[in-house]
């Protein structure tokens, strides 16, 4: 049965005033920790019952848990941070084991304060999360101006529907970001007759069928330079920083070492952030005018083993491409499939339907038919 709504999110950053305030850094510090805390012990009795051949505990097996063991041996749980958080911490340890029961994901793992990016989550209850466009406040449980912590946001878009859950995070820099989570309701385009069949390539990204073709941006080149310089200037402080260490002693980071660190972690979310922006443009850009689109199946994991293309495989993001489509296309009311893996689509003549092994040579892009003399494009 299709779902009648769907959940999205909108990212917002968390302003300068609030993120330096020490009343919210402390807060978030806590909420990080005592999440992670509580995910890790969640996990930890879900894997002991497993290794003794027990049924896989229910959610109000872990909730009681939580709140009749964990809250019990530990305090500390119970002062500074809500509830909420807590429990959102134990439904993401079940939608994790659910995923990996199904064969969806991988065995989840136990969470690190080293990794990064450090957030919480929580949920809405009785309409605990609330949002003030014209101040750009966000409220939630224990972020709120009643208790004299005042979360503010540069909140540039509206949301078009109601709250559900809300996600703070702290990235590599050190900026602070909350995603609002909210439900919306599908909106189907005008239906069209247009359908179209798209091949994913390195030279030109997207090739579609009626001729269209998005152009691959090669992101990583063109940073490329700064990411080498960036390195270098990284890994010669952090020497530097052993060769004045004291023998058997740990070596003493320097700040300009920090500095270069949190440099280089800026210029790996404009990577990302470029990225994400080319594939939702290109997957908008797609959905806005197709009923029917046709994606072929790539073997990413083979293409990668040969470390020639590695790189710009990695680069062209065509499993994101996909997805965002896919997601975008169910809120339009439109259909996406995909081709069997080893179908030969490039090597199969429109026509007469005969097959030419040699094509599967990458540096062929066109060839003509033998029985009927047919210029076949393989990229189209």
């Amino acid at each position: 049965m299709q779902k009648s709504y769907f959940i999205l999110g909108f990212k917002y950053r968390i302003a300068d005033k609030t993120a330096k305030s020490e009343a919210f850094c402390d807060y978030f510090d806590n909420a990080v920790g005592q999440s992670r805390f509580v995910y890790n012990a969640v996990k930890e009795s879900i894997d002991k019952k497993q290794e003794n051949h027990a049924s896989f505990p229910s959610k109000a097996e872990l909730s009681r848990y939580l709140y009749q063991d964990l809250k019990v041996k530990n305090p500390w749980l119970k002062v500074t941070v809500d509830k909420f958080a807590l429990e959102k911490a134990l439904d993401e340890d079940c939608s994790a084991y659910a995923a990996f029961l199904k064969s969806q994901r991988r065995r989840p793992k136990f969470r690190s304060k080293y990794h990064s990016p450090q957030s919480f989550g929580t949920k809405i209850t009785n309409g605990n999360i609330k949002f003030d466009y014209a101040n750009g406040i966000v409220e939630l449980s224990y972020l709120n101006p009643r208790t004299g912590k005042v979360m503010q946001a540069i909140l540039h878009r509206s949301l078009e529907g109601p709250v559900k859950a809300a996600r703070c995070i702290k990235d590599r820099v050190g900026d602070y970001h909350v995603v609002l989570f909210y439900k919306v309701q599908p909106k189907p385009l005008p239906k069209t007759e247009h359908k179209i069949g798209i091949d994913l390539g390195l030279k030109s990204h997207l090739t579609c069928s009626d001729g269209t073709v998005i152009k691959s941006q090669h992101f990583i080149k063109q940073n490329e330079l700064r990411h080498k310089r960036t390195q270098r200037n990284m890994s010669s402080k952090l020497e530097c920083a052993k060769k004045n260490a004291k023998e058997g002693g740990q070596p003493r980071i320097s700040n300009n070492y920090l500095k270069e660190r949190k440099k280089y972690a800026k210029l790996c979310r404009k990577l990302k952030n470029q990225r994400d922006n080319h594939c939702h443009q290109a997957a908008s850009r797609i959905v806005s005018k197709n009923q029917g689109i046709v994606f072929e199946t790539l073997n990413i994991k083979g293409m990668l083993s040969n470390h020639h293309p590695a790189q710009a495989v990695q680069d062209a993001c065509f499993y994101k491409v996909k997805q965002n489509t896919k997601d975008k296309a169910k809120i339009a009311g439109r259909t996406v499939v995909e081709i069997e893996l080893w179908f030969p689509r490039s090597q199969l003549c429109t026509k007469s339907k005969q097959k030419n092994s040699a094509v599967k040579d990458l540096s062929v892009s066109s060839w003509e038919c033998q029985y009927c003399h047919t210029i076949i494009q393989t990229e189209i």
